[in-house]
């Protein structure tokens, strides 16, 4: 993931990475992420100590769980005019429920639907809907 981030961020230049888990249990992998990768990829020097002006360090990395992500930012990722690499992150399978009701197929369809919605886009409508 770091070696990626700086090829993306110094080659593309893509300077953001958004993190996205779909389960509750993985809500702060994003912030787990920001201090794993940036704390090592945010310097400005060597190992000796020498400025690094070659390429960028590390992409920002940011997100928030799902569905709890902040519409703000989904309209950024969905209709903003910057490329941001997005991870979007789910469990196949899961255990428990809240309530003894399972919401975890809903979820999994909105974890499906947004990334398809940014590679895919929509389809225009038509100009008039016929009547069924």
């Amino acid at each position: 993931m770091s070696l990626l981030g700086d090829w993306y961020n110094s080659v593309i230049g893509y300077e953001s990475h958004a993190m996205l888990p779909y389960d509750q249990f993985l809500s702060k992998l994003p912030s787990y992420l920001q201090q794993a990768d940036m704390e090592s990829n945010g310097i400005s020097a060597t190992l000796a100590g020498n400025r690094i002006t070659g390429y960028n360090s590390g992409p920002v990395i940011w997100g928030a769980a799902g569905t709890n992500g902040p519409h703000a930012f989904y309209q950024l990722l969905h209709q903003g005019t910057r490329i941001v690499l997005s991870d979007f992150i789910g469990c196949v399978q899961k255990k428990e429920a809240i309530s003894g009701i399972s919401h975890h197929p809903i979820l999994l369809a909105n974890l499906i639907a947004q990334p398809e919605a940014l590679i895919v886009g929509r389809t225009e409508l038509p100009e008039s809907i016929p009547e069924p």
